[in-house]
């Protein structure tokens, strides 16, 4: 037997350089991380695709429910117009349409929040039937026997949209 221990059971002292010294890159594990490195970038680009996919798909089902409501209150709509009832109802506040037999009356200077059928009829007093002359002078407005025409009004002259129409007051004379 030698006086020398085996090299294994021998303390490694700074004699050696072996302190500090990083461990040997191998080809083993360069390759390793290599496969690492393509299986991680192979995982992770579909599985963002696949995140990205699944956002699409949510907001386009929003998308879908959405229409399915707006179609849904559409259909509700043209059952309403299917009825008789609902389309003279809507004749008679939209077009100011009469049934036939009926006399429309239309208030002037109503206010714009009273809708036409909860206007109350007023009667004007008609002009008594003169000469033909007279009516004749009195539409030319070159005065006459008869009374001269009141002027038109703005709410004679605006069409009826439903908007208030604005009134002038006379000045006193």
């Amino acid at each position: 037997m030698s006086s020398r221990p085996a090299a294994a059971a021998r303390p490694r002292t700074a004699r050696d350089g072996s302190r500090g010294r990083l461990p040997a890159v191998t080809a083993r594990g360069v390759a390793l991380v290599v496969v690492a490195l393509v299986a991680v970038g192979s995982v992770v680009a579909p599985a963002r695709a696949w995140v990205e996919q699944r956002s699409a798909l949510a907001d386009l089902r929003a998308d879908v429910a959405q229409r399915e409501q707006h179609v849904a209150a559409l259909q509700a709509e043209s059952d309403r117009w299917d009825d008789p009832a609902y389309a003279a109802a809507q004749a008679r506040a939209r077009l100011e349409y009469v049934v036939p037999g009926e006399t429309r009356y239309a208030v002037l200077g109503a206010p714009a929040s009273a809708s036409p059928s909860a206007a109350v009829p007023t009667a004007t007093p008609s002009p008594e039937p003169g000469s033909l002359l007279d009516r004749l002078r009195g539409g030319l407005g070159l005065g006459g026997a008869s009374e001269p025409s009141p002027s038109p009004t703005p709410a004679d002259i605006a069409p009826s949209t439903g908007a208030p129409v604005p009134t002038a007051t006379p000045a006193a004379s």
